[in-house]
């Protein structure tokens, strides 16, 4: 498999197992059909370009899907297919439509109505050097995570309402993951009947160079993706192993004792932090990282653990909330530690003095959490002044928020809302008579990371079983 399709199962997260694709129609192969989306490779018996999708399911009525369509012998672009019965479009406008989730962002696509019922668009290439691949895929893999997945939002102009498509449930999130990854190769062993083979080429690694004065010279682009057939850039951190040593230390921080386990490779540290009742975190200080990364977290070659980092203000590192602490189990036994990003950086450390440490690390993080520790003093963004009175969330028969709060309506889709108070917030998005939404759970943590599930209107409320919700009075 070529790098530029692994990059894209990497960018996804997900392990690959044994899939067996079927046939649903002469141009449509299906590789796997979930409650709320689902994979098939479309091949070109119709005069469109071969392409793996994922196409929503949960709507009778209309679709949502991402292409990632095949452009040449192995370049692969993403692109937006939006349909909905009745629509009664002006056909041949254009228009903006935007996909995203509450965690990863949202991009948008020039979208261009092609029948009275549907669009189809790419990403304006002054607003992705990459084509988009990087900031799609991310979006994607926060949907389809098997680690708490985000409800993808699709965004109109005019006043179609957002499309809220379900959050995936555990076992789809494997299924899309397999499916696509499944897909994609099928698809990339399209390209050579699908685009004709270059001619012998006229240039050679044991040719002269081109002079720099030459009109024909051009320097490779910056940033380019390795996705889309581009030149890479230089990694942004030496691949070289570490052979520094693994430490276990036990810090006060303001919320109290926290464990750490981590390692240098000259300015820059790595390792994972994590207290009793918080999360675990794994952290990077002192690399070249932009604002966010998308990175793989791999033991040997084994499957990796897929993570967004973002710049923590408290530590000063970027944090990767979303791994999973069994990362330690295989470190303890494992030779190395790579940690990559999609742009090509790459950092490698051994793991030959990791055992200890790793070991002592678990025995700290697994202690059990004082209440008033969990509640008081975790570390967390300052709490918005409230503008609301009245605001109720329980979960689970847990009173979250109950009084005032902090209540603002989504600026794109006017009947969504984020609401705050007691250190507790939620998203909320709202779809006709139905809603779904998340909620950081952890008092003051500043992550979204658990499902409220889907919920319907009660009055000026929403609730589910477990989940009660009233945006309370001005």
């Amino acid at each position: 498999m070529s790098m530029k399709v692994s990059t894209i199962l990497t960018a996804l997260g997900i392990s690959v197992a044994v899939s067996v694709a079927t046939q649903a129609s002469a141009e449509e192969q299906s590789y796997y059909k979930g409650n709320s989306l689902e994979i098939f490779l479309h091949t070109p018996t119709d005069g469109k370009q071969a392409f793996c999708a994922f196409r929503s399911t949960a709507w009778s009525g209309k679709s949502v899907a991402i292409e990632y369509t095949l452009i040449g012998t192995d370049k692969i672009v993403p692109r937006l297919r939006v349909t909905k019965q009745n629509w009664n479009l002006p056909v041949g406008q254009t228009t903006n439509v935007a996909i995203g989730t509450a965690w990863a962002g949202g991009i948008q696509f020039t979208s261009k109505v092609v029948s009275t019922d549907e669009m189809y668009g790419e990403i304006p290439g002054a607003n992705a050097e990459d084509g988009g691949g990087f900031m799609v895929t991310t979006i994607l893999g926060t949907a389809i995570s098997t680690n708490k997945p985000a409800t993808l939002a699709v965004t109109f102009q005019g006043n179609e309402p957002v499309w809220h498509v379900p959050v995936v449930s555990y076992a789809d999130a494997i299924g899309l993951g397999t499916g696509f990854d499944n897909c994609i190769t099928a698809l990339t062993q399209l390209g050579p009947s699908l685009f004709k083979s270059p001619e012998v080429s006229s240039t050679s690694p044991f040719a002269e160079p081109p002079s720099q004065n030459s009109a024909t010279f051009k320097p490779p682009a910056p940033n380019r993706s390795v996705m889309f057939g581009e030149i890479p850039p230089t990694p942004a951190v030496s691949p070289a192993a570490s052979a520094s040593m693994w430490t276990f230390e036990k810090r006060e921080e303001d919320w109290g004792d926290t464990c750490f386990v981590e390692t240098k490779q000259g300015d820059m540290t790595v390792g994972f932090m994590g207290a009793p009742g918080k999360d675990f975190v794994g952290f990077v200080e002192g690399a070249p990282f932009k604002d966010s990364v998308r990175a793989t977290w791999k033991i040997d070659d084994e499957g990796g653990y897929i993570s967004n980092g973002h710049l923590d203000d408290y530590f000063g590192w970027y944090g990767f909330y979303e791994l999973s602490s069994e990362i330690l189990n295989d470190g303890k036994n494992g030779k190395k530690l790579e940690i990559e990003d999609l742009d090509g950086g790459l950092i490698t450390l051994s793991l030959a003095t990791a055992a200890v440490p790793f070991s002592q690390f678990q025995l700290c993080f697994s202690k059990p959490a004082m209440k008033a520790e969990v509640s008081d003093k975790y570390p967390g963004a300052p709490q918005t002044p409230p503008n609301r009175k009245n605001c109720l969330l329980v979960v689970d028969g847990k009173k979250a928020i109950d009084g005032a709060c902090y209540w603002k309506q989504d600026d794109n889709d006017k009947g969504s809302f984020y609401m705050e108070g007691n250190r507790y917030f939620a998203y909320i998005g709202i779809d006709g008579s139905t809603a779904s939404g998340a909620w950081n759970e952890t008092p003051g943590s500043t992550h979204a990371h658990t499902n409220l599930g889907d919920m319907r209107r009660d009055g000026k409320c929403w609730k589910s079983k477990t989940v009660r919700l009233c945006p309370g009075t001005e």
